[in-house]
């Protein structure tokens, strides 16, 4: 569960157990004047109803304790509680009874608390404490052997008491799991909803950007093929940008068509990497990366996004070592195939603060480097194709793990 969902049932557990520990304060007080109302008058102080009103007090003192306690919400303050609440209902029983009484069952109830609200290792022991109690109650008949001709239907009567605790135990317990399983699944849901909107918010702002940008770069292009018809000026360093934003321009758009068409296609683990290799080497051809590839002709399913995502992870990898003046270290970059799958390890210098790494690349995170944007977005298009990314720190150093599985049959 969520530490919210665990505070939500401990406050529910305390405030239940407080209205139990009530109950058994009117019960023993009606106890105990029946006690006193049906005690001969030359001896009031009958043994009944000096073991009703000692109930009663304990109960009142109890009651206080775990009022007084009520913030306190504790797995060791809630097993406390019920412990002293077993106790107690122990006693009120045995002075009814014990196995004789029809009051036995009603400790069930305690049962089922017990394995909703506590550990399992809490809720056996207090389990067990009412088996031993359960014994007892067995004792008293055995005492009482003489003077009940029904004793062994009593005795059965403690023996179904134990069968139904141990049922209700563990049906209580499956169910909770259940509940617990449900929870679990639910807040990862939610999790993976609200990436989902971020990723959508930056593809809307992306593809409105690309749109907008289409126009002013067209009538760049047109002022410059006017200037070089009519000007004799080398423009020459002023085309080739503008040209590169063009081709950018239009494979971002291809991209976008591929991906609403759900387009793939086949390549070798040996093009992908020798296509990051080649990419890095360009753009980064001053800074060290160490390559460590396994140049396999096995097959994995690809569009453009994919490269993209992949090239994104070691560009984060090296600008992070060129941000802290790390310009030597190099950049270890190490590709590997297991039966099904395809690993990428980037690992690289790290200086920053670890737990930051934990939620990277699940949601958009401000830093004195950028939003993650990058990140969430490599995260997201590995998850398109049934990839995963998980970071780790060690010695100084953080690796970033890819897995993607491989293609069937391939």
């Amino acid at each position: 569960m969520s530490f919210g969902a665990i505070d939500n049932v401990a406050a529910r557990a305390n405030q239940f157990l407080r209205l139990l520990f009530l109950i058994t304060i009117a019960v023993s007080l009606s106890m105990t004047v029946r006690a006193f109302l049906i005690s001969p008058v030359p001896s009031l102080l009958s043994e009944a109803l000096i073991s009703w009103a000692l109930l009663t007090v304990v109960s009142v003192a109890l009651t206080w304790l775990s009022y007084a306690l009520r913030r306190t919400q504790t797995t060791y303050h809630l097993s406390g509680q019920l412990l002293l609440l077993i106790a107690l209902w122990g006693a009120a029983v045995y002075l009814l009874g014990g196995a004789m009484s029809s009051t036995n069952a009603i400790q069930l109830i305690l049962v089922a608390l017990l394995f909703l609200v506590l550990p399992l290792s809490h809720a056996l022991a207090l389990l067990l404490f009412m088996v031993a109690i359960q014994v007892v109650y067995v004792l008293q008949l055995i005492a009482m052997h003489s003077q009940h001709d029904q004793h062994q239907h009593f005795v059965g009567m403690s023996v179904s008491f134990l069968i139904a605790a141990v049922i209700l135990a563990a049906v209580t317990y499956s169910l909770r799991q259940a509940l617990e399983r449900n929870e679990k699944k639910m807040a990862e849901l939610r999790e993976e909803q609200m990436r989902q909107e971020q990723v959508l918010a930056v593809a809307t702002a992306s593809a409105q950007m690309s749109h907008e940008l289409a126009t002013p770069l067209g009538t760049l292009k047109l002022w410059l093929d006017e200037l070089d018809e009519t000007e004799n000026h080398d423009l020459e360093p002023i085309r080739h940008p503008i040209e590169r934003m063009t081709t950018l321009l239009a494979e971002l758009q291809q991209t976008a068509r591929n991906i609403q068409a759900n387009e793939k296609t086949s390549k070798t683990i040996q093009q992908l990497e020798s296509e990051l290799k080649h990419l890095i080497i360009l753009q980064y051809p001053e800074h060290p990366v160490q390559w460590t590839l396994t140049c396999s002709q096995r097959i994995i399913m690809v569009d453009e996004t994919l490269s993209s995502a992949l090239l994104n992870l070691i560009r984060n990898a090296i600008q992070h070592q060129q941000t802290t003046q790390n310009l030597t270290q190099a950049v270890d970059v190490e590709s590997s195939v297991t039966e099904n799958l395809w690993q990428l390890r980037i690992r690289n210098a790290f200086h920053g603060d670890p737990s930051t790494l934990a939620t990277l690349g699940l949601h958009i995170q401000s830093s004195q480097h950028g939003l993650g944007i990058g990140t969430l977005l490599s995260h997201a298009t590995l998850e398109r194709f049934h990839g995963h990314l998980s970071l780790s720190t060690k010695d100084g150093f953080v690796e970033q793990r890819v897995e993607i599985p491989l293609a069937a049959g391939a």
